[in-house]
């Protein structure tokens, strides 16, 4: 895992194209390591705050020592962009499942589950439902 950051003095087209393809490197790169899973998700918010101030920075007026970079595609439109939602997705997706079975819980109040006797689903009992309604 290594961060990097990159500081000086920049126009609004060259600080942008920096951002992106930071970012969009991020999305592929951040992700392979134990911690990283956590710590990208992270990173790639910071990093929203830093996209912020550069669209901030105003537009320059006349041509430096050297034209300005092309900030090119944006991030999702590039392939490392879009190559990286799908881990981004898996842990967001991992999050929400864990979420839910917090919240589901238990479905009894003392955290025990009710009893399920054979046959219960098919008279109707409303207080245990069956697990496998293939068995008999």
């Amino acid at each position: 895992m290594r961060s990097l950051r990159r500081r000086g003095t920049m126009c609004r087209p060259c600080a942008l194209a920096t951002f992106r393809e930071m970012q969009a490197n991020t999305m592929v790169q951040g992700w392979w390591g134990p911690m990283s899973v956590v710590i990208t998700p992270i990173t790639l918010l910071i990093n929203l705050a830093a996209l912020s101030t550069i669209r901030r920075i105003p537009e320059p007026v006349a041509a430096g020592h050297r034209p300005s970079l092309n900030p090119g595609k944006s991030v999702f439109k590039r392939p490392q962009g879009i190559l990286g939602l799908i881990p981004l997705c898996l842990v967001l997706g991992v999050l929400l499942l864990a979420v839910v079975g917090i919240a589901a819980g238990s479905s009894d109040d003392n955290g025990a589950a009710p009893a399920v006797k054979v046959g219960s689903c098919v008279r109707g009992d409303t207080a245990a439902t069956c697990s496998d309604p293939l068995r008999s």
